[in-house]
């Protein structure tokens, strides 16, 4: 079945960072975008989610043209960026598992006097925390006693409660142990599943290969290759990568 395009980038381009970008991504599916370092990845993501916007180029959401010139205006358009960062741009550290989670969405919570229902954020967080697992199982813990795969279901919990058309995460398991970093490729993989256009940086080839339906290779800010991961090899994408 042929998966229909969420996001459409068209020649999109900022100046010493990367050149002519177009690719598409699509509902259900996983892109994996790779490269060495300096091939221009995580600035390109950042462009599209409005964080250091592109100076020339389209981006087009399921067919309709939109102008992002802010992080603000991308989530408005179901766009949402996990950084690589977790620690220092992903968290609150200071604050809970719950506010964490609810943080981009509190207006939700809030009626007309400006007040949060308690009760409704309570049993929304305890909702993603079972969903992802999130251990040890309890809301009120700062997020900085957490183990670094639990911080990460934890960010993820808090993009994926906005109900993202298309999430962005970069280098999703850095850092993390084996077994988290299974269990995050599954939450992405159920994410997608559900019909989100999932984009995922990473360096790690076996993660790309593991995880991606399509894999995006670029190289000193230039696409060198979109290619379907059908039996690809390592090697096929290094060679794009240097080439």
């Amino acid at each position: 079945v042929e998966k229909k395009p969420v996001l459409r980038v068209e020649g999109l381009s900022k100046a010493s960072n990367f050149k002519d970008i177009s690719f598409e991504a699509r509902a259900g599916e996983i892109l994996g975008v790779t490269g060495l370092v300096g091939a221009g990845r995580s600035e390109t993501m950042q462009a599209i989610f409005g964080l250091n916007p592109a100076d020339s180029g389209k981006i087009r959401l399921e067919g309709k043209e939109i102008q992002i010139r802010s992080p603000k205006e991308a989530l408005e358009n179901g766009i949402a960026y996990i950084p690589e960062s977790r620690q220092t741009q992903g968290l609150v550290l200071k604050k809970t598992v719950r506010d964490n989670i609810l943080l981009p969405q509190l207006s939700k919570y809030t009626n007309f006097l400006g007040i949060l229902n308690r009760e409704k954020m309570h049993d929304a967080a305890d909702q993603w925390i079972q969903m992802l697992d999130v251990r040890p199982k309890d809301a009120n813990n700062r997020v900085s006693q957490l183990s670094g795969g639990n911080q990460q279901k934890v960010v993820l919990a808090k993009w994926i409660a906005t109900h993202a058309r298309v999430l962005i995460v970069d280098e999703p398991t850095n850092g993390v142990d084996i077994g988290a970093k299974d269990e995050i490729h599954k939450i992405l993989r159920d994410i997608a599943d559900q019909g989100t256009a999932v984009i995922m940086i990473s360096s790690e080839l076996p993660e790309i290969i593991a995880c991606s339906d399509r894999i995006m290779v670029m190289r000193r800010g230039r696409i060198t290759g979109i290619l379907d991961n059908k039996e690809v090899t390592q090697e096929q994408i290094m060679n794009k990568a240097v080439s």
